[in-house]
């Protein structure tokens, strides 16, 4: 299993945009082949600062599934 955490951070003012856009790809993101989970979680809205979780069933699950996907790559544009 391979896990993947790290933050985000966005101007507080976009947060919710950004919130409602992040789990639109989750939705997506949990149905791919290889996906155990992804989760995410606002730390600190005044700073616009998130937490993001994944787990992934392996790194080719990960690269194949989520980052070479072309709606992945555009979203983190």
């Amino acid at each position: 299993m391979l896990i993947v955490t790290g933050t985000i951070s966005v101007p507080p003012a976009d947060l919710p945009r950004f919130v409602a856009e992040v789990e639109a790809l989750a939705t997506v993101t949990r149905q791919r082949d290889g996906n155990l989970s992804y989760d995410t979680a606002v730390l600190d809205a005044a700073a616009g600062r998130l937490l993001v979780a994944e787990r992934w069933r392996d790194e080719a699950a990960l690269f194949f599934s989520a980052v070479a996907l072309a709606a992945t790559v555009i979203f983190w544009l």
